[in-house]
């Protein structure tokens, strides 16, 4: 489990950033935690033309939220 803040890049895509390493983008149809009211809960990002990257559950995706990302 890698564990960050979360971080919007260039691109439009989010990350996962840690101080000194590379960031590690959440790619379409990662499952990744995010911090919502103090816990992280789980969800999936997802990218739709014309909405761009976003939650399906519908949580706030915005720089500097607590999230933590499964890595193989």
């Amino acid at each position: 489990m890698v564990e960050g803040t979360l971080n919007k890049m260039q691109s439009g895509r989010w990350a996962v950033c840690r101080s000194g390493r590379n960031p590690i983008e959440i790619a379409n149809g990662d499952v990744f935690r995010i911090e919502v009211d103090g816990k992280l809960r789980p969800t999936r990002m997802e990218f739709e033309v014309g909405r761009g990257y976003h939650s399906v559950d519908g949580y706030e995706l915005r720089s500097g939220l607590r999230v933590a990302l499964q890595r193989h």
